[in-house]
């Protein structure tokens, strides 16, 4: 049960970041300096609008790190849930499911469980 309750665990914080839209807010962001970084390089843009330019996406920068982090919060206490649950009904521990989360076989458990729901969002 302990295992299970791994694959759940995982799979409820790639789920949850998914819905959370964590993917797309980083995205956002890097898209947002990348457009200033580009700005910055170009030579016919004067200093007055490179400023802007920065100072615009200093403000998306800080805005999308503040919305990445609480998101990421919440899909870690979403994650968290199922285990809980699972305690109090006697059915795993909180701690072994940690234990196998930080071992090897934890590792490839959750890199398979994340994989095959990456291959399941993209075959939708």
């Amino acid at each position: 049960m302990t295992y299970a309750a791994a694959i759940i665990t995982v799979a409820c914080f790639a789920v949850a970041l998914d819905r959370l839209q964590v993917f797309s807010i980083a995205r956002s962001a890097i898209r947002a300096a990348r457009t200033a970084s580009r700005m910055m390089r170009d030579g016919s843009v004067s200093d007055d609008d490179k400023e802007r330019s920065a100072r615009a996406a200093s403000l998306t920068l800080f805005h999308c790190f503040g919305s990445i982090v609480w998101r990421s919060a919440a899909a870690v206490a979403l994650s968290i849930l199922p285990v809980a649950v699972l305690q109090i009904a006697n059915l795993t521990r909180l701690s072994a499911v940690n234990s196998v989360l930080m071992s090897w076989s934890g590792l490839l458990l959750a890199t398979a469980t994340v994989a095959a729901l990456g291959y399941a969002r993209a075959r939708q």
